[in-house]
C-alpha cells in the first residue's frame, strides 16, 4: 500500500515540497528501492536554477513539454523538423529519461510516473493561469469549457501527434504514454460524465 508521503509526492508540483516528502519517506524505511531510484529522478528532473522570479527550480521535464508546445508549428517548414528534433534531443540527453529507465523495470515504472506527473502539472497550472485562459490580448476570460477544449487541443497536438509527425515515437515514448494517460483521465473521463448527465432516465424521475 501506497503510503501519505509517497501519495502527497505525486500530487504535490512544487519541487521542494516534494523532495520533502519524498525525504520522510526515506526516513521512515518506506520503499527503499523505489525511493532511491524516486531521488534519482528528482534531481535529474530539477537540476537546474529557474529564472522565473519566485521559483527556485527549474522543471526540465516541462522545459521539454513547453519546447514541444512552442515548436509544434515549425515542424511544417523546410529546416523546422530538424532543428525541433535537434532541441528535444538535446533536452532528452540533459534529462537521462531513457537511460535511468534503461535500468531496471522499476526504473522504467516510475519514469514514466514522472512524466505521468508532470504533464498532469501542466494541465494544472494552465487551467490555473489567468494568460492562458483569456484572448483578445488577455482582455476577454474564456468560459471554461472553452478553456478545456483549448486545453484537450493542445495535449493531443503536442503530446500525441506530434512524436508521430516527428518520427521520434521511440524516443518520446514517456511523453506519449504519459499525454495518453491524461488525456483519458482528464478529458475523456469529463465527456463521458457529460454523456451520462445529458440524458437521465425518465424513470428515476417523479412526475
Amino acid at each position: 500500500m501506497e503510503s501519505k508521503y509517497i501519495a502527497a509526492y505525486y500530487q504535490e508540483s512544487d519541487p521542494d515540497k516534494r523532495r520533502k516528502y519524498l525525504k520522510k519517506s526515506i526516513s521512515l524505511g518506506e520503499e527503499l528501492e523505489a525511493n532511491a531510484i524516486r531521488m534519482e529522478i528528482w534531481e535529474s528532473r530539477y537540476q537546474g536554477k529557474s529564472s522565473a522570479p519566485g521559483v527556485e527550480r527549474a522543471d526540465a521535464y516541462l522545459g521539454l513539454w513547453m519546447m514541444m508546445e512552442y515548436s509544434k508549428n515549425a515542424i511544417s517548414g523546410f529546416f523546422g523538423p530538424k532543428s525541433v528534433k535537434r532541441d528535444i534531443n538535446k533536452q532528452l540527453a540533459k534529462i537521462k529519461c531513457h537511460e535511468i529507465a534503461a535500468k531496471s523495470a522499476l526504473h522504467e515504472e516510475l519514469i514514466q510516473l514522472e512524466w505521468n506527473h508532470a504533464v498532469a502539472t501542466y494541465v494544472d497550472l494552465s487551467l490555473k493561469d489567468r494568460n492562458y485562459n483569456t484572448y483578445m490580448f488577455g482582455l476577454v476570460k474564456m468560459k471554461e469549457s472553452s478553456s478545456r477544449a483549448k486545453l484537450e487541443k493542445d495535449v493531443v497536438e503536442t503530446g500525441l501527434e506530434m512524436a508521430e509527425k516527428l518520427k521520434m515515437e521511440e524516443e518520446l515514448k514517456y511523453v506519449v504514454n504519459a499525454a495518453r494517460h491524461i488525456y483519458e483521465s482528464v478529458f475523456k473521463a469529463d465527456a463521458d460524465d457529460i454523456e451520462d448527465d445529458s440524458d437521465p432516465d425518465l424513470e428515476d424521475i417523479d412526475l
